[in-house]
């Protein structure tokens, strides 16, 4: 497996792998729903030009199987993984601790120390996933949506 930056020019096949990625992990978000939406969720989340907030596809044999997407915290030392997603056709290959031991090897070699995630409560596959990589949890986020109408 290679973790390669996407490119400005992929753009269009980085969105459609996201829209999967999306409906796979949020399907009722309002961007889905709205294209205007979706839109600004693209252009504020995603970036081209180096620093953070690029994604990286996760290339198997030149088919891209997936992307993930992280940030190195201004302290030099702690990362941050925004995104890491496996297209279902290719699920249940190994390819997503594949992409991780890729990353984590890429992290090691800029000297991060310590690497950060969130995953959604209601997801028991990512937290077994995580667990299996040697993470822990570290602290519970909670929300309430409140009704507004």
């Amino acid at each position: 497996m290679i973790i390669a930056p996407v490119k400005s020019g992929e753009t269009g096949l980085f969105r459609q792998m996201l829209v999967e990625y999306w409906r796979d992990l949020v399907p009722e978000a309002p961007w889905l729903q709205d294209p205007i939406l979706a839109e600004a969720q693209f252009k504020d989340r995603y970036r081209w030009n180096g620093g953070s907030n690029n994604p990286f596809w996760a290339l198997v044999d030149g088919r891209r199987v997936g992307f993930l997407m992280y940030r190195i915290y201004e302290d030099k030392v702690t990362a941050y993984i925004h995104d890491f997603f496996i297209v279902a056709v290719a699920r249940r290959e190994g390819y997503g601790a594949e992409m991780y031991r890729e990353l984590l090897s890429l992290l090691q070699n800029r000297g991060i120390a310590q690497i950060k995630l969130s995953v959604l409560a209601d997801n028991p596959a990512a937290l077994n996933f995580w667990s299996e990589q040697g993470f822990e949890v570290a602290y519970h986020r909670l929300t309430r949506c409140i009704d507004t109408t």
